[in-house]
């Protein structure tokens, strides 16, 4: 006798698609911005540039004078071209 018991008409889960993002860049439009710590740069960066790859769009990255940073998504070319 097996030690797993089976189971009938146990409906299939949905699957769940990564995580919740730490960072708004899917909602952002041109001219938006939003502020992290400058603790968290390495991280927003790298998401950034994540979402630029998966979207195309273009995110600035600047260090504040209040020791933090900000984060602009600004027009890609293909928008400027536009």
């Amino acid at each position: 006798m097996s030690e797993f018991q089976i189971e009938k008409g146990v409906p299939v889960q949905t699957k769940r698609v990564g995580k919740k993002p730490r960072f708004p860049f899917a909602e952002m439009e041109v001219g938006d911005s939003f502020t992290v710590p400058i603790t968290a740069r390495g991280s927003v960066t790298a998401c950034a540039i994540y979402w630029e790859r998966k979207t195309g769009y273009t995110f600035v990255c600047r260090t504040t004078s209040d020791e933090t940073v900000r984060v602009w998504r600004v027009p890609s070319k293909e928008e400027q071209q536009r």
